[in-house]
């Protein structure tokens, strides 16, 4: 079961580009949050998630501070009729500990100085992303999904909408599917394992254990 909602208004883009539509996506997928997280991050898997996504190579994670980001570099295919587009993301992973809930925070960067030869479209444009995927735990075997995002393709206005409209209009359908799709294949090749990149990647319940005390205060970041 899943939900897409396009807004009637537009938001800024830090800045960065013209204020754009934001697209929602809502659903119920039949795993549980972890397994749900780990089809979305784990390497193996990821590229195969995004429907426009034609190449992903992983950059070095950001290490500094008390959270890691992972770095990737992309290039994905709108229509057939669009320029195929590139981004460098950072993506990062907190916990909601009062909602239980996974929050995924993805965002493009121009931060960050790439090899051109992994480029494979070298006059492929510049695209910016920000979005967030929330994952709320349910049961063993059940989680929900709420996802934002908001996207500039680096065209004209009009064309710029009628894209994003089309575009999100797929997607939502594609990510329900391929969510599902991923998550159990991967759950018959691995199990219910955390992706072997990350093996420190914690769970909600791991993340309590560790930074909260029993009486719900929090703990100091160096135990």
């Amino acid at each position: 079961m899943y939900y897409s909602y396009l807004s009637a208004l537009k938001y800024p883009l830090d800045g960065v580009c013209p204020e754009q539509m934001a697209a929602k996506f809502v659903g119920v997928l039949p795993v549980s949050a972890e397994d749900a997280m780990y089809a979305l991050l784990d390497r193996e898997y990821r590229s195969r998630w995004e429907p426009f996504t034609k190449l992903q190579v992983d950059l070095p994670p950001h290490t500094e501070g008390d959270y890691q980001v992972a770095v990737s570099y992309a290039e994905l295919k709108f229509m057939p009729i669009m320029s195929s587009r590139y981004c460098i993301g950072q993506c990062l992973v907190v916990y909601d500990t009062e909602r239980r809930a996974y929050l995924i925070f993805s965002k493009t960067s121009t931060g960050v100085q790439i090899d051109p030869k992994i480029r494979n479209k070298p006059n492929s444009v510049p695209l910016v992303v920000a979005s967030i995927h929330a994952i709320y735990k349910i049961s063993d075997d059940k989680c929900r999904y709420v996802t934002l995002s908001l996207v500039h393709l680096n065209t004209k206005d009009m064309a710029n909408n009628f894209a994003v409209r089309t575009m999100f209009k797929k997607r939502g359908k594609t990510m329900f599917n391929n969510w599902v799709k991923l998550s159990k294949e991967r759950i018959e090749k691995y199990g219910h394992q955390r992706p072997k990149y990350n093996p420190d990647l914690d769970t909600l319940d791991e993340f309590n254990k560790r930074y909260l005390s029993e009486e719900g205060a929090s703990k100091t970041w160096d135990i």
